[in-house]
């Protein structure tokens, strides 16, 4: 990392929502951003692109499932055919963090702060984005 803030935008990878948040180097803390509808490998990287030029992304990181014995399995697949998506269609450095757990992790503190989960699968896709940038930030 250089000394000029880099913004980063986190993804949490899913085939029906994809969450995402948004940090940067210097402040090093994530923020859920919104939530996105998977609907296509053009939609999505339209949507992206629309997003790394609103809010002037750097660096993307994206969520990457791994089993429990750290396997990568077809949802590994799916995190790395979005990233090169990014890096071959939108030209933007893309790194993988480790997102084991973070969706259940999520639902706990939703569960702590609202005492209910509810309904708001959206709420834990960006809250899982979340979560792994910030992960992500920690570990740099």
């Amino acid at each position: 990392m250089t000394d000029k803030p880099v913004r980063i935008l986190g993804i949490d990878p899913g085939k029906k929502r994809i969450g995402l948040a948004i940090g940067d180097s210097r402040l090093k803390v994530a923020t859920g951003y919104r939530t996105l509808e998977y609907r296509g490998k053009k939609n999505f990287t339209s949507a992206i692109r629309d997003i790394i030029t609103d809010e002037q992304i750097d660096l993307v990181v994206i969520g990457l499932p791994k089993n429990m014995d750290g396997t990568e399995g077809e949802s590994a697949n799916f995190s790395r055919s979005l990233a090169e998506l990014i890096k071959r269609d939108l030209n933007l450095k893309v790194e993988f963090e480790d997102e084991r757990l973070t969706t259940e992790q999520a639902i706990r503190q939703i569960h702590q702060a609202e005492k209910k989960v509810g309904k708001s699968k959206e709420k834990i896709d960006m809250l899982s984005a979340a979560i792994i940038l910030q992960s992500y930030l920690d570990r740099i």
